[in-house]
């Protein structure tokens, strides 16, 4: 029996591996596919990518850390909000949104470091690529939900 345990832990923890690896494989797939589209877009020459692009991920992972930050507090509100005191929600809120003003910050701070490697025009280039990149996911995702892909529940922040 104690086999039979141990067989069964084995599995799962090879199974949520597995689930892990593929979604980092993902995640990877699409940083590449961003990167493509992005430079084709904005036509850099290697020179402006070998300046650009580290610049632009460390921008990323400043977002990114901001992002994580900002879906924990909406999680701990939504998990504990009758828990919470009013005083320790509205700080909470508060920290929130602090962190929605950091973001446009680091947008106006980039910004500026953007216009020293690049011409503005390929600045303005940049800020459509990314729409544009957006949009394209989208479109994506719908395509895989009405082809039978998988579906997700709509994102619900404070319920």
């Amino acid at each position: 029996m104690k086999k039979l345990y141990i067989y069964v832990l084995l599995a799962m923890t090879t199974i949520s591996l597995s689930a892990q690896d593929r979604f980092q494989e993902r995640m990877e797939r699409l940083k590449a596919q961003k990167i493509a589209f992005i430079t084709q877009r904005i036509n850099l020459t290697p020179d402006e990518a070998q300046v650009f692009w580290p610049v632009y991920n460390e921008l990323a992972l400043k977002k990114e850390e901001l992002n994580k930050k900002r879906k924990e507090i909406a999680q701990e509100l939504k998990n504990n909000k009758n828990t919470y005191s009013e005083t320790e929600k509205e700080k909470l809120a508060d920290e929130y949104v602090g962190l929605k003003l950091k973001d446009a910050n680091l947008d106006i701070e980039y910004h500026e470091k953007f216009k020293k490697i690049l011409s503005i025009d390929k600045v303005l280039k940049l800020y459509q690529a990314e729409m544009a990149f957006k949009g394209y996911l989208m479109n994506k995702l719908r395509q895989q939900n009405s082809n039978g892909g998988p579906q997700r529940p709509p994102h619900k922040r404070f319920e």
